[in-house]
């Protein structure tokens, strides 16, 4: 049975510039993921991971080609629809957890909720529901300094999922962890693929050999090569 594709990278290339000379990063690439699976991007520091995660949200444009998540060509919206497509879309999750630190751990799941509208008292249940399913029921009340690495990152893992976006995006998300706490956070990412698509940055083969499919983002002139 054919799956239905999430996201399609063709002839892609993408440069910046630093000021002093133009960098390029990838050079005619070219990608096809399915939904509801999770795939993993390794490669070298600097070669270009976060890069592909850029461009799969839209907050890169490519120099020329062609990125199509869910169905949407990212070069035909402005950056106002872009945002709105983000919004509605796409959960991102970071090595640095970006918990805001002045507020509990059910309010900063809220978030998402908040700015697009939703009454503060439904947000706000709706974010403790989501801490329960993760086994941070207790911890809703807690600030982030309150809470351990590891649970910063589940807290921030809900506050990607609680729009229900149809992708999730990590970025080195058990970078910082303990290796204990780093599997629980593989563990939720990889549950969490049952309803979505996640595309994972890492530098830790053991965690890509979990994923459904691997890319390995390479400096060459090529750009992306799919399989280990």
């Amino acid at each position: 049975m054919n799956m239905a594709i999430a996201v399609e990278i063709r002839n892609v290339h993408l440069s910046y510039n630093t000021g002093r000379k133009r960098v390029d990063v990838f050079s005619g690439a070219s990608l096809t993921i399915s939904e509801h699976t999770v795939t993993a991007i390794v490669g070298p520091s600097g070669g270009g991971k976060s890069s592909l995660l850029n461009l799969v949200s839209g907050i890169a444009r490519p120099d020329q080609g062609v990125v199509n998540v869910l169905g949407t060509e990212l070069s035909a919206l402005d950056d106002s629809h872009l945002a709105d497509f983000r919004a509605a879309n796409v959960g991102f999750v970071f090595q640095a957890f970006h918990l805001v630190p002045h507020i509990d751990a059910a309010t900063n799941v809220a978030l998402p909720l908040l700015l697009a509208g939703e009454s503060r008292r439904s947000a706000v249940r709706q974010a403790s529901d989501a801490l329960d399913r993760i086994g941070l029921g207790a911890r809703a009340s807690h600030r982030p300094y309150q809470l351990s690495g590891g649970e910063q990152q589940r807290v921030a893992i809900a506050r990607a999922l609680i729009t229900n976006p149809r992708l999730l995006l990590a970025d080195e998300p058990t970078g910082s962890l303990d290796e204990q706490s780093a599997d629980v956070v593989l563990d939720l990412l990889l549950q969490s693929a049952t309803d979505r698509t996640v595309l994972l940055c890492t530098h830790d083969e053991s965690v890509a050999a979990k994923a459904n499919s691997v890319v390995r983002v390479t400096q060459d002139q090529v750009g992306l090569v799919a399989g280990l």
